[in-house]
């Protein structure tokens, strides 16, 4: 009973919100926090069609080997059901530097679903100063977004982070020029990362803060 009304809930999802697929991913409270990132270790089901494939789909994401062994450690693993976007251009957006710790949003891009950017193949870079979104530096050999799509990805990754009060790494689409937030977790292990301060707190601690 609970299998096929899983099924028919889905399929009703799908039909009332106009969607023909979606991807099935893990999440767990501990998958992704400041002390430690699970990126890329766990199993996505994409384009998911219909509610037998949906249940085949949960369960493989469930019983794989790195869900099983997270379970075991840190407690519970769930899955996430959302619509699936087969995007244009994707990537990934830091709002800090991750490797200088410089005070820059540094995006990742690449057409389709930007597979080389999370696999570490070749990529488009913008580094945009976070002081002035206007000064935007481009590595690469094409320009794949617009400077108003940076500013844009600029701007929602700086109200991610204030939300989250942590540097964020967050994944992105874009689809007939629409843009889709499609996970964010913090940034870990920036060590090199210095935080300037202007408040007057000199008397209680000498120096720069």
């Amino acid at each position: 009973k609970i299998q096929a009304k899983v099924q028919a809930d889905f399929e009703k999802w799908m039909l009332d919100n106009d969607i023909s697929s979606a991807a099935v991913r893990s999440s767990s409270t501990y998958e992704d926090t400041k002390e430690s990132s699970f990126a890329g270790q766990f199993k996505t089901i994409l384009n998911v069609r219909n509610g037998v494939d949906l249940v085949k789909a949960l369960r493989e994401v469930l019983a794989a080997e790195p869900s099983q062994t997270y379970s075991d450690k840190k407690g519970i693993v769930n899955a996430v059901v959302q619509e699936f976007i087969e995007p244009d251009i994707a990537g990934v957006i830091f709002s800090v530097n991750p490797a200088s710790g410089k005070n820059e949003f540094v995006i990742n891009t690449s057409e389709g679903r930007g597979t080389n950017v999370v696999e570490g193949g070749k990529a488009e870079q913008y580094f945009v100063d976070r002081l002035n979104i206007e000064n935007i530096t481009h590595k690469g050999e094409r320009e794949l977004l617009s400077s108003r799509q940076i500013k844009e990805l600029a701007t929602i990754a700086f109200r991610i982070e204030l939300l989250f009060e942590m540097p964020q790494d967050i994944e992105w689409a874009i689809k007939n020029n629409v843009l889709y937030v499609l996970q964010a977790r913090p940034i870990t292990r920036i060590s090199h990362l210095h935080l300037w301060d202007s408040s007057n707190i000199s008397e209680s601690f000498p120096g720069i803060v």
